[in-house]
């Protein structure tokens, strides 16, 4: 079961004086005592209470700047703002005279949001030094690629922590993941966790909005690893480019260890050069450290080779899928720099049956094969409906997909286009459509669409899977995509109970006699 919350950020060392903490933090001003002692960090004005830090951040929606004095009067110890926000509206509130009255010390910054990662990190005793840490960034592959990983270091002896879309696991312990990549101060609380429970790693994805928001601020990783770069979340970024630059942070000032980049990917020639010889790459293609070849995939699961050193090795995975021919080369490639042996590395790869919502399988007593698939862009349903296709052995692909509200729109109607190029029939429906209309979304996902023909719209999630799995006939599979992992879907406001894995059972179990153990 999970956890009701991601981190505990009450659980904290006691006796902290902000001049512990603050030295090396670039401040512009401040006033107040210095040696004022903490009991906690939080960017949410409502976790305030006595003694605590209060470090106000400009959201996307709400500004902290605007709870200030709501923080002080909830007994905040000291109070970090950033300089834009003092001097056009806080100056009058935040004097010396005012802080002295208060008994609040008020520190002023150029960057609030940088300056809460490194206080975080200094506030819990920089946690991921103690650890050896593996980053993950790229569109598509992290969860994958740090399931494996975590996999190889079980299987080496080494007692670990995970953090990332799924979930958040401090050694055998799991909780609910609100945050791929956590905001600093949650984030550093984690990683006090996972150091304070004896795990000697953490593994980690880094989403794109954490290094553009400097939420790993205080982090350097052991190993970093770059999957690809596809089309996703250019509501947040704006271009390619941008959303290319942010993930180019985790090497460029994030890696004091080794980077693994896929060679294969376009965007990868340019990421990492910064390290020089601790750049490495694992692909088919071109100067390769670790090089793929020999791919074989089938319902059984995926082999290939991947040869370093003159040797090769062959991987045999029960993932199913011939795209985890990279995920597994770049795991196989990790577990070899942090110097694990390659027969452990091997069978740590063997040991992962399964990714929760990465295509996974569900069969009906009767034959068919419905595929939950968190694929949610472009290339990512590309990939799935390939490797469905190819296990599909002439019979149909039914897909199920939508896209989501309040989200990039620009790669709906590109996901039209694939789901109709790939698919037998397809069936447009909803995913998360937040605060957008559904029937709109489905809307622009049609504007793409080449195969009118092969393609229904049900703007009811529920009712698009059954209606996929009514139709399908012995042999056929159903890509159910988009969710994958998730068991919940947001409508408006509201955050409701969904999860397309038990839809998917509950047909079989209903309808189709069952599901094949």
């Amino acid at each position: 079961m999970f956890n009701q919350v991601a981190a505990n950020i009450n659980a904290v060392p006691s006796g902290i004086k902000l001049s512990e903490i603050i030295n090396d933090v670039p401040v512009v001003q401040m006033f107040g005592p210095r040696d004022v002692e903490l009991a906690g960090i939080t960017t949410d004005s409502r976790q305030v209470r006595g003694s605590w830090m209060f470090v106000a951040i400009e959201g996307e929606h709400v500004d902290g700047h605007d709870f200030v004095q709501s923080a002080m009067e909830q007994g905040a110890s000291c109070v970090v703002v950033q300089l834009t926000q003092y001097e056009t509206h806080l100056q009058h509130l935040l004097t010396p005279a005012y802080s002295q009255h208060s008994g609040t010390t008020v520190v002023i910054v150029q960057d609030s949001r940088a300056a809460v990662a490194l206080l975080a990190d200094r506030f819990y005793g920089s946690p991921s030094r103690a650890l050896t840490t593996i980053g993950i960034t790229g569109t598509n592959g992290k969860t994958t690629i740090a399931y494996l990983i975590s996999s190889i270091l079980e299987a080496a002896g080494i007692r670990s922590g995970m953090i990332g879309t799924v979930a958040y696991r401090i050694g055998d312990e799991l909780r609910r993941a609100p945050y791929t990549t956590p905001p600093a101060e949650y984030l550093h609380a984690l990683l006090a966790e996972i150091r304070d429970a004896r795990c000697g790693a953490v593994v980690m994805e880094v989403s794109s909005h954490a290094l553009a928001l400097d939420r790993i601020g205080g982090v350097e990783f052991d190993l970093s690893i770059f999957t690809n770069l596809t089309q996703d979340h250019l509501d947040f970024h704006g271009d390619m480019a941008s959303y290319r630059d942010a993930k180019s942070l985790l090497f460029s000032r994030h890696t004091r260890g080794v980077g693994l980049i896929n060679s294969d990917d376009e965007a990868g020639s340019g990421m990492g050069r910064e390290l020089g010889r601790r750049r490495h790459s694992f692909g088919t293609r071109g100067s390769v450290r670790y090089r793929i070849s020999d791919v074989t995939a089938n319902t059984r699961g995926t082999w290939l080779t991947v040869t370093c050193g003159g040797e090769e090795h062959r991987i045999a995975s029960k993932l199913i899928g011939g795209f985890n021919a990279w995920n597994l080369a770049a795991a196989f490639a990790a577990g070899i720099e942090l110097g694990i042996e390659a027969p452990v590395v091997l069978r740590g790869l063997r040991m992962m049956e399964r990714v929760p919502g990465r295509f996974e399988r569900i069969i009906s007593v009767d034959g068919v094969t419905a595929i939950v698939d968190y694929s949610h862009t472009p290339d990512s349903l590309e990939k799935a409906l390939t490797a469905a296709r190819n296990i599909a052995d002439g019979k149909r692909v039914i897909t199920v997909f939508g896209c989501g509200g309040d989200r990039d729109r620009e790669k709906r109607p590109l996901m039209g286009a694939v789901a109709s190029e790939l698919s037998d029939v397809v069936i447009v429906t909803s995913d998360n459509p937040r605060s957008e209309d559904p029937e709109a979304i489905i809307a622009d996902i049609l504007t793409g669409v080449k195969n009118p023909e092969r393609v229904k719209t049900r703007t009811g999630r529920r009712g698009a899977i059954r209606q996929a799995l009514r139709l399908a006939t012995e042999g056929d599979i159903v890509l159910v995509a988009g969710k994958g992992h998730e068991t919940y879907q947001i409508i408006g406001s509201t955050r409701r109970h969904f999860d397309d894995r038990e839809v998917v059972r509950a047909f079989f179990e209903e309808q189709r006699g069952g599901v094949r153990r």
